[in-house]
């Protein structure tokens, strides 16, 4: 009884604060990075719109949309030459994506149609790949190894959505494969014009 009690109330509060919270803060929170004072806003109604969402592929579309968030704030931070919030972006987009997998195989046991989730992680595990490639050349040589763990288990990570993908439908995995070759052929075209930039996600092309 106490903890219906505890719940309700809960779900009270929030509501209250979404009926009062004014709608101009909750849009100038909506682009803040996390050296904003409006981030923790941004962060807030993330984590109700996940909190009110109770379907497993809504919920699942929710975190691939987060995950890539987070690497875009991350990419956006480089560009300004702040580290600071580096791996805890990288760890909370692995987390989001890594609870996207969990949902689509759940949603998946209890027979729901998945297939056009299939196709849009299919799009993250070929997209976020290059874009955790561009955020890793951002780095300056100095700091560059302190981070690369975190990037490799990103990577092992897009390896099991690979596998998952393979599993459910092998044409959709087909062309994840095809683009990750054109993508790997860029890769190598500008390591061997630049020179000096590291190919990270070679292990992930087709052999």
């Amino acid at each position: 009884m106490a903890k219906s009690l505890i719940f309700y109330l809960g779900v009270l509060i929030l509501v209250i604060l979404i009926l009062f919270i004014p709608k101009y803060l909750v849009n100038a929170s909506s682009e803040s990075l996390p050296d904003s004072p409006f981030y923790s806003l941004k962060r807030f109604s993330e984590n109700l719109q996940k909190f009110f969402t109770f379907d497993e592929i809504e919920k699942a579309k929710l975190e691939l949309k987060f995950a890539k968030r987070r690497l875009k704030e991350l990419e956006a931070l480089n560009k300004k030459g702040d580290f600071s919030h580096t791996v805890e972006l990288l760890q909370q987009s692995q987390r989001s994506f890594a609870h996207a997998l969990e949902l689509i195989n759940y949603a998946q046991k209890k027979g729901k149609e998945v297939s056009d989730l299939m196709e849009e992680l299919s799009e993250f595990s070929s997209n976020q790949q290059q874009k955790l490639e561009d955020i890793y050349a951002q780095f300056p040589e100095p700091i560059k190894k302190s981070f690369q763990s975190y990037i490799s288990r990103f990577i092992i990570l897009l390896k099991d959505s690979f596998n998952f993908i393979k599993n459910f439908d092998k044409s959709i995995f087909e062309r994840l494969e095809k683009e990750l070759e054109r993508k790997y052929k860029l890769i190598k075209e500008a390591i061997e014009k630049g020179g000096s930039r590291e190919c990270l996600f070679c292990k992930l092309a087709p052999k």
